[in-house]
């Protein structure tokens, strides 16, 4: 595993610096031009973070807060976790917000800000492609923070001068100083001055954990604060990810030799949800209600609302109902009807979606022709399908030429009878037929039943 550091000083706090330096340091400045000839603490790309709200090209950001307790019981967990595997809660809670972004990210390169102690931010790159445990991982990130601590004895104002000599008052006022996806960061107290200074990082998310600095007293409860843009994610997911980050901490101090990828971070309700909630596919509508007789119901009671929208064109409820009753009048007229077979061939637009509609008003079942399929195979399918009916449109119908058998009727789409009722109540059929096979003299079929 690769784990680099890298100092960096907003250009406020670098302008301090630079006015109080002290004259001439010429070992120190050298151990700080060394550090800079290191390769930079950069991650290959920016997390992937899945948002509610798309990213703007011109960076946007609209801060919020979320809280939450970890619990007397968990911190407990936590103190007799990091004294046992001789790490502080830095260090434990950092790790697991690493994991929680790569499994988040679906990325093994994280890069995470976090204030030091001059104003500046510490760039914490981890790249968990190597690591096996989650023990494993905690003792990098040890190793990558006591690299922090020992690196003080350089003093910040020739670090500045060194990394940053551009970081002059007047380079101040042209930066708006470094940028941050995400940052972390342990208080003894309230968040407020750090939260001023790191401001202008403007960051997706920002995690504190309250009550951690380097130790944990008896009794002390963890408390986290979760600063996010708005402008990204929702209230709900910024809870959301703290409950995950509640639950990924408990299995790592439970199972600190599983490997990170495997540590389970839903909670109880998500759970749920993911194995009962989602597979709920009970039906409330009782049995033997079709697809088509739901959609009049739908349409009874919104008729005004928008059922369909391609490119341009809009229909409510009302109005796809209706464009679909004269057509299913004009099928039946040409004998659609239970067990008989209508080939749609349509382009993708809104009269597809009626074509469809019309045939199981009609009682028929269609046969889905597409119009970029060849012409041969085309003409093929309607000859095994047999189908009594072909719905499209009139420059699709000249295109498709003569038709397989002699009793076969085109209903083009510009000859549909006047509005019709409402269709009438009909037990369930077979809606659709695909072909697939056309090789064969008997392909098989796929069947779809209208019934819900």
């Amino acid at each position: 595993m690769r784990t680099r550091l890298e100092i960096l000083s907003a250009p406020s706090a670098a302008s301090a610096a630079a006015a109080a330096r002290p004259a001439g340091d010429a070992a120190v400045r050298e151990t700080a031009a060394d550090r800079r000839r290191q390769p930079p603490a950069v991650a290959t790309s920016p997390l992937d973070l899945p948002t509610d709200f798309p990213r703007q090209g011109v960076q946007t950001f609209s801060g919020a807060v979320r809280t939450a307790e970890l619990g007397a019981e968990l911190t407990a967990d936590v103190r007799r976790f990091c004294r046992r595997e001789g790490v502080t809660p830095f260090m434990l809670l950092l790790a697991v917000f690493d994991v929680l972004l790569a499994r988040y990210s679906g990325q093994d390169d994280v890069m995470v800000g976090s204030p030091g102690t001059h104003g500046d931010v510490l760039a914490l790159r981890t790249d968990l492609g190597d690591v096996a445990s989650f023990r494993e991982l905690l003792r990098h990130v040890r190793d990558t923070v006591e690299q922090v601590r020992g690196r003080h004895d350089v003093a910040f104002a020739a670090m500045v001068e060194a990394l940053l000599p551009e970081a002059s008052p007047a380079a101040s006022e042209r930066s708006p100083g470094p940028s941050w996806q995400v940052l972390f960061s342990t208080k003894a107290g309230a968040p407020a001055a750090d939260g001023r200074r790191l401001a202008s990082a403007r960051p997706d998310l920002f995690l504190e954990a309250i009550g951690a600095i380097d130790a944990i007293d008896a009794g002390a409860v963890l408390r986290l604060r979760l600063g996010y843009n708005a402008s990204l994610f929702a209230a709900a997911t910024a809870g959301r990810l703290l409950g995950n980050f509640e639950r990924l901490l408990a299995a790592a101090l439970v199972a600190p030799q599983c490997n990170w990828r495997e540590l389970p971070i839903l909670t109880a309700a998500e759970r749920q949800q993911l194995l009962s909630g989602f597979n709920d596919t009970g039906s409330t509508s009782g049995p033997g209600v079709c697809l088509h007789q739901l959609f009049e119901a739908q349409a009874a009671r919104l008729p005004d609302r928008t059922a369909l929208a391609a490119a341009d064109e809009r229909l409510t409820y009302r109005e796809l109902n209706d464009r679909a009753d004269r057509l299913a009048r004009r099928l039946r007229a040409l004998g659609v009807g239970p067990e008989v077979l209508a080939g749609v061939l349509m382009d993708r637009t809104a009269d597809l979606v009626v074509a469809l509609l019309a045939v199981l008003k009609a009682g028929g079942a269609y046969v889905p022709l597409d119009p970029a399929y060849p012409r041969h195979r085309l003409l093929l399918m309607l000859e095994i399908s047999r189908a009594a009916v072909l719905v499209t449109r009139r420059a699709l119908a000249e295109d498709l030429g003569a038709l397989p058998q002699a009793g076969i009727r085109r209903s083009s789409w510009m000859r549909v009878g006047q509005a019709g009722r409402r269709s009438h109540e009909r037990p369930p059929m077979v809606v659709s037929r695909s072909l697939t096979g056309l090789e064969t003299t008997l392909p098989p079929r796929c069947r779809t039943s209208s019934r819900t």
